[in-house]
């Protein structure tokens, strides 16, 4: 893992000896609390892609001319909105488009899990017509030879996922690393995405890499090789990721009845949800208004129950209420 006692940290992205794209991960210079990014693509074609809260249709930002632009991701001090730009660094008047996301939560200290912050797909036409990589002293390298699709979340340096996995949370940090990036902000599971096809395939290799680390916050890439890939431009995917616990903690996970059958990992709806039923792994959770039943739950405390009974009812009654939101 690379780490800088610095404001900000520079990682370059490299396949095959190419050189795909600069990151630059800062610490926002009016709060400290507060963590922006800057992608630059050092003249590689690319196009933002984003999702919406509840849409599975995503927009397609194209960018043309785009040898000197970048994006940009601002985390919102200030109260402000966490906003991403297209940048032109070769316009004098700085003029920049602002990409239609709105829902957006900001890195945190205080996260209990990753958050969800982009995804990167690096086509083969790219990596072939790319410049070749001139390794600098002060870059931290993600070098993925076998991969061209990279999901990226940022936590807090403090988590430990070999922790999670010993304790209830480990039922929830596998649909989130399962799970194609999207669904944090679709809320729906589409059987038949890359991710399920060839990260599961590709489970061999790690799952998850800590890349860099910054003041209190670490970057963490789940990465895959996907085959279909069939763009000419790199595609960078942001989310509306207001309620990306909330659909995370609702997913519906069930373990494997016996040898033969498979994992069953589904979103909740209105209709699941208003059964007070929240289920996932070994633990059932039942009878949110009265007394809290948790069954199976043998590697929690009597405080650790509670307090996933806890969590789970708020982000079901906060999920349930966005999604009613939209039928009203």
């Amino acid at each position: 893992m690379s780490r800088d006692s610095g404001k900000n940290i520079k990682f370059s992205i490299v396949i095959c000896g190419k050189d795909i794209c600069r990151a630059i991960f800062q610490q926002s210079t009016e709060n400290n609390s507060k963590y922006d990014i800057k992608f630059e693509f050092l003249g590689n074609p690319f196009q933002a892609i984003v999702y919406k809260l509840f849409n599975t249709t995503p927009e397609t930002i194209d960018v043309s001319n785009d040898t000197h632009k970048n994006i940009s991701y601002h985390s919102g001090s200030n109260n402000r909105q966490v906003v991403i730009h297209i940048k032109d660094d070769d316009n004098k008047e700085k003029k920049y488009t602002t990409l239609p996301l709105y829902h957006i939560v900001a890195p945190s200290t205080a996260s209990r899990v990753p958050l969800p912050l982009f995804k990167m797909e690096i086509p083969p036409i790219v990596i072939a017509d790319a410049k070749k990589y001139n390794k600098k002293k002060y870059h931290h390298i993600l070098n993925a030879d076998d991969c061209n699709t990279f999901e990226v979340y940022i936590a807090p340096e403090d988590f430990k996922s070999e922790y999670y996995y010993d304790t209830w949370d480990s039922y929830i940090l596998m649909p989130q690393f399962l799970l194609p990036f999207e669904y944090f902000a679709t809320n729906t599971v589409i059987s038949n995405s890359p991710k399920y096809k060839y990260f599961i395939s590709q489970r061999e290799r790690l799952a998850q890499t800590v890349f860099g680390s910054l003041n209190g916050m670490k970057l963490i890439a789940v990465s895959y090789y996907n085959p279909e890939l069939k763009s000419d431009k790199i595609g960078v995917t942001f989310i509306e990721n207001k309620f990306s616990n909330e659909i995370l903690f609702n997913t519906l996970y069930r373990e494997p009845l016996h040898d033969n059958s498979c994992a069953y990992i589904g979103n909740s709806n209105i209709k699941n949800l208003e059964e007070n039923l929240f289920s996932f792994g070994n633990y059932k959770l039942t009878n949110y208004t009265g007394t809290v039943k948790i069954l199976k739950a043998s590697n929690l405390s009597q405080k650790g129950k509670l307090r996933l009974a806890e969590t789970a009812q708020r982000y079901r009654t906060r999920l349930l209420s966005a999604l009613k939101g939209l039928t009203e």
